[in-house]
């Protein structure tokens, strides 16, 4: 009963998939020239990360510019589990700014993802996709995108600067 249920929720999240307009695999940046402090989380992992298997913590959106003219903003607290690292996971804070066009559905408990899309649009833009396995999707676009900060280990459910 256990395995039809999993087979259930994969056909719920393949079919999110598809009303949110989003392909079946992710796809990731060549460069990382639009991602502000990558190498903070690729320091961790040896390279940028999949995301697979990882939780959304929590999404915070904000509609006003900051001072330095960047809002829209979406904030996101990711939880990676890795068996490789010694901490067993690692929490990313992700800042995205200027962003447009944001469909956003499922947020649930947990917020499981298949992936997390990063590429490089023609006019120099960036799309991003949180491919959900259950709880949250989205799709946006957005001008930057940043490594707000990495912290191994589980700690929680707040931002990594209020540590």
């Amino acid at each position: 009963m256990a395995a039809f249920a999993d087979w259930l929720r994969i056909g719920a999240a393949v079919a999110g998939m598809l009303a949110l307009g989003i392909e079946r695999r992710p796809t990731h940046m060549n460069t990382h020239d639009k991602i502000k402090n990558c190498h903070a989380l690729i320091s961790v992992f040896g390279c940028w990360p999949s995301f697979n298997d990882a939780e959304v913590v929590w999404l915070h959106l904000d509609r006003r510019a900051t001072d330095l003219g960047d809002g829209p903003t979406i904030e996101a607290l990711v939880r990676i589990a890795d068996e490789k690292l010694a901490t067993g996971s690692v929490l990313v804070h992700l800042r995205f700014a200027k962003v447009v066009e944001l469909q956003l559905s499922g947020f649930d408990a947990p917020n499981d993802l298949y992936g997390l899309g990063i590429k490089e649009t023609a006019d120099r833009q960036v799309e991003v996709r949180f491919y959900s396995t259950w709880g949250v999707g989205a799709s946006f676009g957005c001008q930057n995108v940043e490594v707000v900060g990495v912290q191994p280990g589980d700690h929680g459910d707040t931002p990594l600067g209020e540590r």
